[in-house]
């Protein structure tokens, strides 16, 4: 998704996940945050999930919001 200059944590992608929940698809949220209390994710991984969500956030295409998701789901 993107390089980052900044390091983002756990509590970083939860607060982004409470921001716009309304984005994401029922259950969605439960297997990302699953996910960080696995410590599923390298550093790298967690600050592509921030710019992820953040994406979804801005007024993107239908096709580019179908992308981001898509890529959330994979990871």
């Amino acid at each position: 998704m993107g390089e980052c200059i900044r390091d983002h944590s756990s509590e970083d992608i939860l607060e982004k996940i409470e921001e716009i929940e309304e984005f994401l698809a029922e259950g969605f949220s439960v297997r990302i945050i699953q996910g960080l209390k696995d410590l599923r994710w390298d550093q790298k991984t967690l600050n592509e999930i921030f710019h992820a969500l953040k994406k979804l956030e801005k007024k993107i295409s239908e096709d580019e919001r179908a992308e981001v998701l898509l890529w959330l789901e994979n990871v």
